[in-house]
């Protein structure tokens, strides 16, 4: 089994030979960082979503969530309004299946490093 990731540019591919045990959260998190791309929160804390300066974030565990927005910017809540902080990491309580949308003020869209 080969797995690809790739950055911003096409041309930037890490390509790792791989067996099914050996693919966790934790190992495709560091392989990824290696690679140069930015990863939102810890391997296996959170599904998420994001472009143009909007992140959503579905919480797969109870308990509070650090979630690096990979820039300076004001986070707010999108579903309520509230402003939730200050990035580049905000770190919010969330419930099992929990989800937020939140926008980035202040920045264009998060840095991808």
């Amino acid at each position: 089994m080969k797995i690809s990731v790739k950055k911003l540019r096409p041309d930037l591919v890490f390509v790792e030979n791989v067996t099914a045990a050996d693919l966790t959260a934790e190992a495709i998190s560091v392989q990824a960082r290696r690679a140069g791309v930015h990863l939102f929160t810890a391997p296996g804390k959170a599904n998420v979503c994001s472009a143009e300066g909007y992140v959503v974030v579905q919480a797969l565990q109870e308990g509070p969530l650090e979630i690096d927005f990979g820039t300076a910017c004001r986070v707010v809540d999108m579903l309520t309004g509230e402003p939730v902080g200050h990035g580049p990491v905000v770190t919010r309580r969330f419930a099992t299946g929990e989800c937020h949308v939140y926008r980035l003020l202040g920045t264009g869209e998060p840095s991808r490093q």
